[in-house]
């Protein structure tokens, strides 16, 4: 006959729906995992029961969405960074990134953590990592984007093969075809079919993103770059063309002379 408690038993049976879905042996350390019971228990104040009941539950949700949808709750701003950079860092020769920019006011804005992602990018190209970036300027940034760190960086270091930087204006793709601006959202990166980032504009206007591995939904994503880059130009291409119109606006109007006769 058992000799332990029906409350326990019962308390047991919330704790016990963490294991069941991940395989400790690999993702966590028995000892830790064990630590959180005790915890768990430690906790003996009735007040803090549904307290704990919650954050239980909490955290079983968010691995079984690990566990069978392969897709991760929004990290924050800093989350996003940590685990982005570190991917970056570990990338190898022969690998692919990549990625959609929106031109977001939280890209490519000279902070650390954006100074440090855009090395990594120039990096990885130069080391043999095939590179893919798409732009997606807005008529409001025109004027600025040929400057803009980020772009001036792909443009210096610009290489078919392994750093391929692409644009399409905003307003041209919301014109073409808005259903796939809809679906692009705030941007992605990804490397190889393996696991993309999806950004998202944070509350406080940080970046911040899920980290996808469903190879269904990387899929998705990978169409959604293919149909974007057959409508877009080379950024040198694009550049040269900026630059062309600006000439072009900057002479002066011929006026024409008046016939006095």
């Amino acid at each position: 006959m058992s000799t332990v408690p029906k409350t326990l038993e019962d308390k047991m049976k919330t704790v016990d729906r963490i294991a069941s879905i991940i395989d400790l042996e690999n993702t966590m350390p028995l000892d830790k995992f064990n630590d959180i019971v005790k915890l768990f228990y430690q906790i003996k104040e009735s007040e803090f029961g549904p307290v704990k009941e919650s954050i239980v539950s909490e955290a079983f949700e968010r691995l079984r969405k690990l566990a069978q949808e392969k897709k991760s709750d929004p990290l924050t701003t800093s989350d996003y960074y940590t685990w982005l950079l570190r991917i970056l860092e570990d990338v190898r020769p022969g690998s692919s990134i990549w990625a959609i920019s929106m031109m977001l006011e939280c890209e490519w804005d000279g902070s650390v953590v954006e100074e440090r992602f855009l090395e990594l990018n120039m990096l990885a190209a130069k080391s043999g990592v095939h590179v893919r970036r798409i732009f997606i300027v807005k008529a409001s940034q025109k004027a600025s984007f040929a400057n803009n760190p980020g772009v001036a960086a792909h443009s210096q270091n610009y290489d078919r093969k392994f750093l391929n930087a692409m644009v399409i204006e905003y307003e041209t793709l919301a014109r073409l075809d808005h259903n796939l601006l809809k679906k692009v959202g705030d941007g992605f990166l990804a490397f190889d079919e393996r696991v993309a980032l999806i950004d998202e504009v944070a509350p406080e206007g940080g970046l911040r993103g899920s980290v996808v591995m469903m190879p269904s939904e990387i899929l998705q994503l990978k169409r959604i770059f293919d149909s974007l880059a057959i409508h877009c130009v080379t950024l040198p291409a694009y550049i040269k063309q900026m630059n062309g119109t600006q000439k072009l606006l900057a002479a002066p109007i011929p006026v024409p002379l008046l016939d006095n006769k």
